[in-house]
């Protein structure tokens, strides 16, 4: 009865929910669409030899709940597109991380992994654009 309600005034039933709600659908949706889109586009950038993992592409949310989830979704991918890489060899690896210090492990791994590819060009960028 209440959704007939909603339907008839034009309102969506989530303006209703309290922001810590929509926050969480929010991260369970982009998560969701990570991994599917990981599943399509996986073998598609995995063809090329310049690889480029940009935070900024990734993480744009002011809310700090959501941006770190979206962080979380980020890491995770490059973890497994790493893991799931094939080639033998890469021209360029690029990582573009603010905040490093919370991600030493997968800066660590991403350096390995392009050491281990024979990269040519390495570049790591720990600015933030948001800093003065």
């Amino acid at each position: 009865m209440q959704l007939k309600f909603l339907a008839r005034n034009k309102s969506d039933i989530f303006s209703l929910l309290p922001e810590s709600l929509l926050a969480i659908i929010y991260i369970l949706l982009l998560a969701a669409a990570t991994c599917i889109l990981d599943l399509k586009w996986l073998k598609i950038w995995q063809s090329g030899d310049n690889i480029d993992f940009n935070e900024n592409f990734f993480v744009n949310s002011t809310l700090d709940e959501i941006k770190q989830a979206q962080r979380k979704v980020f890491f995770n991918f490059i973890t497994n597109w790493i893991v799931h890489f094939t080639r033998c060899r890469i021209n360029k690896f690029s990582l573009i991380v603010s905040n490093p210090q919370t991600c030493g492990e997968t800066i660590e791994n991403c350096v390995a992994f392009a050491i281990q590819r024979g990269v040519k060009d390495l570049t790591l960028d720990f600015s933030d654009p948001k800093w003065d």
